[in-house]
């Protein structure tokens, strides 16, 4: 419940970024910083009460994609309105990049974890960057992971929305999350099984974690 209320806060957050003038973009980013508080939140009450499930899991990521997605929407009416017809293209590009780095995020997680635990993902996949260091790529996305996650985006909004630097974040933001799809598909190949009778879950594996070392 605590995660849906979130939802609610970041459809109302959407809103008011899509009005298209310094006061709305600022109430909005102070919306969409209160719905990941809220996210947080009940994310840490699940840890805390031992009630992690694959379930919640995949709740708090649709939650949390579809926050995005709605403040990108929000946000690209808003700079039209503003600024003209050209932040509908740039809008364009943030929303398909957007897209295609939910797919193969979901795609990847489903590739690296056992369906029973889903939170395993991010964990496991920073252990095959680690180990992959060498590779100019995973050491890049091991180094700059931290910059995408949704706690770390509410912070950079609030500032740069006070600021008045909502556009210079809207083009990162295209830049970013095209980028993000395209290194999601390059990470991919941590998590192909090399054997069919590899259960899912254990392919993206051999690098640097087995069974074996998991009751350690």
């Amino acid at each position: 419940m605590v995660t849906l209320a979130g939802l609610a806060v970041a459809l109302v957050s959407g809103y008011w970024f899509a009005q298209g003038y310094w006061a709305a973009y600022v109430l909005g980013a102070l919306l969409y910083f209160i719905s990941v508080l809220f996210d947080e939140m009940d994310g840490m009450l699940a840890r805390l009460t031992f009630r992690e499930s694959a379930f919640g899991c995949w709740l708090e990521t649709f939650v949390d994609y579809a926050s995005y997605i709605v403040l990108f929407v929000g946000m690209t009416i808003g700079l039209y309105r503003e600024a003209g017809v050209l932040w509908l293209a740039a809008g364009g590009l943030l929303l398909v990049g957007t897209l295609a780095s939910i797919l193969v995020l979901i795609h990847q997680r489903k590739l690296a974890t056992d369906p029973a635990r889903p939170h395993e993902y991010r964990v496991l996949l920073h252990r095959q960057l680690e180990a992959d260091s060498g590779n100019i790529l995973s050491r890049f996305g091991r180094l700059t992971e931290f910059l995408i996650r949704k706690g770390a985006f509410s912070y950079y909004v609030l500032i740069f929305s006070i600021l008045g630097g909502l556009k210079i974040l809207f083009l990162l933001a295209a830049f970013g999350s095209n980028l993000v799809w395209t290194l999601g598909l390059s990470f991919n190949r941590f998590f192909q099984c090399p054997s069919p009778g590899m259960q899912r879950g254990e392919c993206g594996l051999p690098l640097c974690y087995s069974r074996a070392e998991e009751g350690r």
